[in-house]
């Protein structure tokens, strides 16, 4: 209903019709097609690889040194792994089962549950390849990490804390071929090279999980995190651990490449022997 409003002049009074309006609300600013964009990449880059994501749960059997002996299982951890070949080639860390005696049960996205056994282990890089019987499994694309970029984003698929399975968290590579010193819980101390860093959330439990790209393609595997700060996870490159699957299914144990050379140190007597441009370092032989 109009309300009629009086108001007093010198002409007299007159009666104004005065309209009820309903006052304008600005839209809310439309979010940036980027952000949206980002949003439905990082949907489908979880969607891609989440069914080749396994929980893992290793106990140790123990033999009591009471009479008469008896054997009992104590649980050693609970970490992450991924599917690399459909007849459940499984990649995760040295360090999640790399013990004596282990029992590793693996737990997939569907529900699944399987006795694994190890097949093969790297200490050099923390890497466990491990087995379960299965056929025609989901698995991972396989990206190049080499193409990685600092600021890249990323994401982390894992068994955060050892509880929630498949838990997602998404930074950026923070840097590229990191040398570390890591520890593990038990105290064994461990150097790795040319690792990935990233802020991407690795939680306890994660470690063995693939890092990926917006692509939905794995370029890490989640091994280690520094206590010391906050979000500073490292992972290590695909492109190092690829060459060490292929060659436990290629020769069935794994191998790495080493180059054979000798060398003569360069002092000031083999620099002018030689006619050596340089005054230091070593000169190959053979």
């Amino acid at each position: 209903m109009a309300l009629g409003l009086l108001i007093s002049g010198a002409a007299g009074i007159a009666a104004v019709k005065v309209t009820k309006t309903t006052p304008k609300v600005a839209a809310p600013p439309a979010a940036p097609l980027a952000a949206y964009a980002e949003q439905n990449q990082t949907i489908m880059a979880v969607k891609a690889v989440r069914a080749a994501v396994v929980s893992i749960i290793v106990k140790q059997k123990i033999t009591t040194e009471q009479t008469p002996a008896q054997e009992t299982e104590k649980e050693y951890g609970r970490d992450t792994g991924f599917i690399v070949r459909q007849d459940g080639l499984i990649i995760t860390n040295k360090h999640v089962v790399g013990i004596q005696n282990p029992l590793i049960a693996v737990f997939t996205n569907d529900g699944n549950s399987y006795s694994a056994e190890v097949k093969g282990l790297d200490p050099l890089n923390d890497i466990a390849i491990i087995k379960i019987q299965g056929r025609n499994l989901p698995t991972v694309v396989i990206g190049n990490s080499d193409d990685l970029e600092i600021g890249q984003t990323v994401l982390t698929v894992g068994n955060s804390l050892g509880r929630y399975q498949n838990a997602v968290t998404k930074g950026i590579v923070s840097g590229i071929g990191r040398s570390i010193v890591a520890s593990t819980n038990s105290g064994i101390i461990e150097t790795l090279a040319d690792v990935i860093q990233t802020d991407a959330a690795i939680n306890s439990g994660n470690s063995g999980g693939p890092l990926i790209t917006l692509d939905g393609q794995v370029i890490g595997v989640n091994t280690a995190v520094d206590s010391a700060g906050q979000s500073v996870g490292f992972s290590i490159p695909m492109n190092i651990v690829t060459p060490i699957v292929s060659s436990l299914v290629r020769e069935g144990r794994i191998i790495h490449a080493r180059l054979g050379v000798r060398f003569i140190m360069i002092t000031p007597e083999f620099k002018a022997e030689k006619k050596l441009p340089v005054t230091d370092g070593a000169y190959l032989t053979k």
